[in-house]
């Protein structure tokens, strides 16, 4: 079942040639349109999958499209061209995409400890496994530095989901992994986000921080770590143009084409709270660098 995408996406690739039209264009070959619905309705009809729909787009016009089977067979509800589907893993993607609308903003730096946003994880542990007279054995040791933004968007900060043979029990007494059934995927609960992840702040991790790829909770985390920030009053109400507006004003020279640090904190002296100006004065790493035409 879990093939179906990437299968479909196969089809409409091989099984759709573009035939070449008279004014230059191309369509999709009938007879191969043809063979994928009977392809897709058969997936169907051998209970293979409950519903598919498939969609064909070229230079952004729809040139195929077919919806086949049920969206909720216990309801009775049959599959629609707009029918939503629950997309999984790759909603990772989308969540790290809004964190670097964020980084790109400045609210955030790669860098930036997640404990920062977050202050449950300033003692984060990892389980270390050791052997003691020839039998294995697991104990906690601090993380060898912080766990960053940049980890959790690269599965890298160290989290799993738990199915490590001497993690999974830990993991599912709090109501987390595989063995929690569809606490997995926190799609069941009715808490937010910060509330469904906040038990992995007292769970070991189970590789020390950047150390190697872990994939797992991490996205969830970084979507906690957005909710967080996104949330809270805007101590950055600015736009790249005021910016840029500030700084011309305040060097009295031509255009800024490029802005690094010392640009930007003279405006910043003007226009934000001066705490947050001396924050960044001691931090230049956090300070985003924009180019920009004007």
């Amino acid at each position: 079942m879990r093939l179906l995408p990437c299968l479909a996406a196969a089809l409409l690739g091989g099984l759709l040639p573009l035939a070449a039209q008279a004014d230059g264009s191309a369509r999709l070959d009938t007879a191969a349109v043809a063979r994928l619905t009977r392809y897709l309705d058969g997936v169907v009809a051998r209970g293979e999958a409950a519903g598919i729909v498939a969609e064909v787009r070229q230079h952004g016009e729809v040139i195929y499209r077919h919806a086949t089977g049920m969206a909720d067979r216990e309801a009775g509800r049959p599959m629609a061209p707009r029918s939503l589907f629950r997309i999984a893993s790759q909603t990772k993607a989308i969540t790290t995409a809004a964190a670097l609308t964020l980084v790109e903003e400045g609210r955030l730096a790669l860098g930036d400890p997640i404990s920062r946003y977050l202050p449950a994880f300033a003692g984060a542990r990892v389980a270390e496994r050791y052997d003691s007279a020839g039998a294995m054995r697991v104990r906690t040791v601090p993380v060898a530095r912080p766990i960053t933004v940049r980890d959790l968007m690269t599965h890298t900060a160290g989290m799993s989901y738990g199915r490590e043979s001497w993690l999974e029990a830990e993991y599912a007494a709090r109501g987390l992994g595989p063995e929690a059934g569809a606490g997995w995927y926190f799609a069941h609960k009715s808490t937010d986000i910060c509330t469904a992840v906040a038990p992995l702040a007292e769970l070991p991790l189970a590789a020390q921080p950047g150390s190697r790829f872990v994939y797992g909770y991490g996205t969830d985390v970084l979507g906690c770590l957005i909710e967080k920030e996104a949330t809270t009053p805007d101590v950055y109400p600015l736009t790249l143009n005021s910016l840029l507006l500030a700084c011309n004003q305040k060097s009295n020279r031509e255009p800024v084409m490029e802005l690094s640090a010392d640009d930007l904190l003279p405006a910043l002296d003007s226009l934000i709270d001066k705490t947050l100006v001396s924050t960044w004065k001691a931090d230049h790493n956090r300070m985003p660098k924009y180019q920009h035409k004007l």
